[in-house]
């Protein structure tokens, strides 16, 4: 947040120019701009910052969500959630809908399943985030089948409708 009280302009009026970074999801910051007459700016420019102060700082721009293919700190700091499971229930709940149709391999049919990794180390499928607790989890992140073959070891050739990598602290 910058702001700067500047100039007389023509008319007798100061301008109070706040500026705060880009709301999210957009190039452009936002600049409230307060004019005033110069008998009221000793008295009002502090109180036209404020409010600018408080335009910055409204959740729609200061709140910043991360993308739809990881839950960062904040996120999982601030939730309510007693497990992982209800975690991204709550938060992402696309990813316990990404399981996949299904494929044929040798004659046998199976089931695409959602792998979930734990440090890098493979931990289960989407039932076994209930046996994990919050607290102790920094990051998660969503890996996209061809992503989560190439990142993670020990998939194979096991159809996978993706994955859930888990960073603890």
């Amino acid at each position: 947040m910058a702001f700067t009280v500047s100039r007389l302009r023509a008319g007798g009026y100061f301008d109070a120019i706040a500026s705060c970074g880009p709301p999210f999801g957009l190039a452009d910051p936002i600049t409230p701009e307060v004019r005033l007459r110069p008998v009221y700016s000793m008295l009002l420019a502090p109180l036209s910052l404020a409010i600018a102060f408080a335009a910055c700082a409204s959740p729609g721009t200061a709140s910043r969500r991360s993308s739809p293919d990881s839950l960062t700190a904040e996120e999982i700091r601030t939730s309510t959630a007693g497990n992982a499971y209800d975690l991204i229930r709550q938060l992402r709940p696309n990813w316990l809908r990404a399981t996949g149709t299904g494929s044929i391999s040798g004659g046998v049919a199976r089931t695409q399943a959602v792998l979930v990794y734990l440090d890098g180390q493979r931990f289960g499928e989407l039932r076994s985030l209930e046996t994990l607790g919050v607290n102790g989890i920094r990051s998660m992140q969503w890996l996209d089948p061809g992503r989560a073959a190439t990142v993670l070891t020990g998939i194979g050739s096991d159809p996978i409708a993706g994955a859930i990598s888990i960073r603890t602290h």
